[in-house]
Parts: structure tokens; C-alpha cells; sequence
């Protein structure tokens, strides 16, 4: 595989990432309440799960997804390091 369509993989991955790593964490923030919110709302405190899972685990998932995303970041800035230093020695 040529290195265009490696970058372009990389490119889609990193993007899925962004978008898991934005929709896990509004459905956190908004959907997965946190115990002192849920009393306010619900008038008492429930847990709250999504797919079998709570707000920890989701978190989890966020967390491990940001690191994979980090990982692409630095493959991706590797892989542009000549741009990069071409456009900066100008």
C-alpha cells in the first residue's frame, strides 16, 4: 500500500475516533448522569446504564479510545514529518 492511502487510513481512523470520543462524552455528560444530578432529576437516586453499561464503564471506553486516538496522531505526525519540517524551515 502506497503511502497516500495509509495516510488516508489513518485520516478516516482518526476521525472515527474524534467522533466515538465526542459522542461518548456528551452521552456522559447529558444522558449518564452523575449521582447528585440523578437525585435532582429523578427525585431519588437510580442508576443509570446504557447497553448494559454505566458511566464508568463509558468512561473507560472514552479513556482507551483518546489513547488509540493519541497513537494515530503520532503516526499520522511521523509520517507528515518532512512537510512539516519543510514548511517550517522556510
Amino acid at each position: 500500500m502506497d503511502k497516500s492511502k495509509v495516510n488516508l487510513v489513518i485520516d478516516a481512523l482518526m476521525f472515527l475516533c474524534v467522533m466515538a470520543i465526542a459522542g461518548i462524552g456528551l452521552l456522559i455528560k447529558y444522558v449518564l448522569l452523575p449521582g447528585k444530578e440523578t437525585a435532582a432529576v429523578y427525585g431519588r437516586k437510580v442508576d443509570l446504564f446504557l447497553f448494559g453499561m454505566d458511566r464508568h464503564a463509558w468512561g473507560t471506553i472514552h479513556l482507551i479510545i483518546a489513547f488509540v486516538f493519541l497513537g494515530l496522531l503520532t503516526l499520522h505526525v511521523v509520517l507528515h514529518w518532512n512537510m512539516i519540517v519543510s514548511i517550517y524551515c522556510r
